[in-house]
């Protein structure tokens, strides 16, 4: 009995011998694992900004009211697509229409009474010519008549000299005398009265056209204050309408309608109450806030990025991959903006839309763990500040 239990003693030592060789043996194993995914492995080092928001190409664009008034109509609707110009609110303006009414009919009436003067003063114009015309003709006439009546006057003057001479010698009778002076003096007065009758013809033709040229410039007076009337009328009428225009409040872009205040008709809005938010319809894009010392020269365009949304839990929807697409080149508040082209590839596409918080992960580089331990250990020397995040 006692050859075989030696031999089971010796057996056992054997295997026991063995055990720590097998033991060793997998932690060497390990150790090479581990350090070959601790040097060689890369992983993935992402900057994370907690404040991100999706938001089309351009922002919502805040609808207010231009001036104080009462609700008239109001067309507005939660997600309704309004065009660019389409009224949304209307305020009462029953006081601004009746006063450009009245403006209206005013101006209307000044602009027939202008046209009056002016057809006057036409009418003015052509009696003037005409005048000149007559007055010339009279005159011409006068002076004609002046000049013929010289002759004559001359002429009995040199007869009655030679009927005076016939008288001293005795040839001629008194009664011949007295009848030859009578015909020079009725000669000389005809002459008097001819160049009278010119002198009278040209005052005339000067007061007549006078008082024509008068009456012309006193109608064009009348005219010009019209006209200056018209003009303020015309300028009122403007003010009227740009008032009038002011109290429908039109969407200033196309888009749809996100935010709307409760406004009913018979309610008061003071100036600058917002009415309305219309945000453009376009392509989503995401913005998101990072730490300036964090983001600037490691944020670039072109790197991979991802959005997990508010309201959609991480676990059950997974994350909404994106593209950096702009950078800004210096930060604002110790902020930097930086903006994601979405990808409309993921099941979360369909339920996108302008406003939707998130927060944005972008992946800056890729390193092995040993460099990511090396900067651990710097960290807790106090050689390296910060804190990156990194996952695979």
């Amino acid at each position: 009995m006692a050859m075989p239990f030696s031999r089971t003693l010796r057996a056992l030592e054997a295997e026991s011998a063995h055990g720590p060789l097998w033991a060793l043996l997998l932690v060497s194993i390990f150790l090479a694992a581990w350090a070959a995914w601790l040097l060689i492995v890369e992983v993935s080092v992402y900057e994370t900004s907690k404040v991100a928001r999706l938001e089309t190409g351009r922002s919502g664009h805040v609808v207010q009211a231009p001036v104080s008034g009462q609700v008239a109509a109001s067309h507005l609707g939660l997600d309704r697509v309004v065009g660019i110009g389409e009224i949304l609110v209307e305020l009462n303006s029953s006081s601004e229409r009746l006063a450009l009414n009245v403006e209206r009919a005013r101006h209307d009436a000044r602009e027939k009474e202008s046209t009056t003067l002016l057809s006057e003063i036409s009418a003015q114009e052509k009696a003037l010519q005409g005048e000149r015309q007559t007055a010339s003709a009279a005159l011409n006439e006068a002076k004609s008549q002046a000049e013929a009546a010289v002759p004559a006057s001359r002429f009995a003057e040199d007869e009655l000299a030679r009927v005076q001479s016939l008288r001293k010698m005795g040839m001629i009778t008194e009664v011949d005398f007295l009848r030859r002076r009578a015909e020079a003096e009725r000669n000389r007065s005809n002459e008097r009265s001819a160049a009278l009758a010119v002198n009278r013809v040209g005052a005339e033709m000067h007061t007549r056209q006078g008082d024509r040229l008068a009456r012309i410039e006193r109608l064009r007076h009348e005219l010009k204050v019209m006209e200056g009337q018209r003009a303020t009328s015309a300028a009122e009428m403007k003010r009227l309408e740009f008032e009038l225009g002011r109290r429908s409040v039109a969407s200033p872009i196309a888009g749809k309608v996100g935010q709307l205040a409760v406004l009913r008709p018979g309610g008061f809005v003071n100036a600058g109450d917002v009415l309305a938010t219309v945000v453009p319809q376009g392509e989503l894009h995401a913005v998101a806030e990072f730490t300036a010392a964090r983001a600037l020269g490691r944020i670039r365009t072109g790197q991979r990025a991802r959005l997990r949304l508010e309201g959609f839990p991480w676990g059950q929807y997974g994350s909404l991959p994106a593209t950096v697409g702009q950078v800004a080149s210096e930060g604002r508040n110790g902020v930097v903006r930086v903006e994601l082209v979405v990808s409309r590839d993921s099941p979360l596409a369909a339920q996108l839309q302008s406003g939707l918080g998130a927060s944005a992960d972008v992946e800056v580089e890729q390193v092995s763990p040993a460099v990511l331990l090396m900067r651990a250990v710097g960290r807790l020397a106090g050689t390296e500040p910060g804190a990156l995040r990194a996952a695979k």
